[in-house]
């Protein structure tokens, strides 16, 4: 590869990371008002989150709910990716492309449809729903990995 490309890439890198640097940089502000650089180095900011009620309880609520979404995700990408990578049927591309069109598909639509769907259901459970589209999300990313370890395994294995 040229020094040039290299450059370039170097500095898209830079580019794309720097706003997050200056935040985790901020973070760390001994002052009352962000400013960078910070003019003291400090803890406190995170200790008032930790300190914030609402705040611990959105963070177990962000890990049940990750964890619940893998434990839901795995083993129906497990049954869908066996069933594309082994099953002989017609239509099995399209229905490769149906579990793996969120991927494709902008977040925003997907958020809308599923508030619309669960609109017209009734489903009004805040938990269930969260539960359900973070599913839908994380699935087709176990689908993918799935079939693509399965490619390359020898099916005389699986007998």
């Amino acid at each position: 590869m040229s020094r040039t490309f290299l450059a370039i890439v170097g500095l898209l890198y830079v580019f794309i990371l720097a706003p997050l640097v200056v935040v985790v940089v901020v973070s760390f502000n001994a002052g009352e008002v962000a400013d960078f650089p910070p003019s003291g180095w400090s803890l406190r900011w995170y200790a008032h989150a930790l300190g914030l009620k609402l705040f611990v309880n959105a963070i177990f609520t962000s890990f049940w709910l990750a964890l619940a979404a893998a434990v839901l995700s795995m083993p129906l990408g497990l049954i869908a990716s066996i069933g594309i990578a082994r099953g002989k049927f017609p239509g099995r591309d399209a229905l490769q492309s149906f579990f793996l069109a969120p991927l494709v598909t902008p977040g925003i639509v997907v958020g809308i449809a599923l508030l619309v769907s669960y609109a017209a259901v009734g489903l009004r459970d805040a938990p269930v729903r969260l539960l359900l589209a973070h599913v839908l999300i994380t699935f087709p990313f176990s689908v993918r990995t799935i079939l693509a370890s399965l490619s390359r395994l020898d099916p005389a294995l699986e007998e």
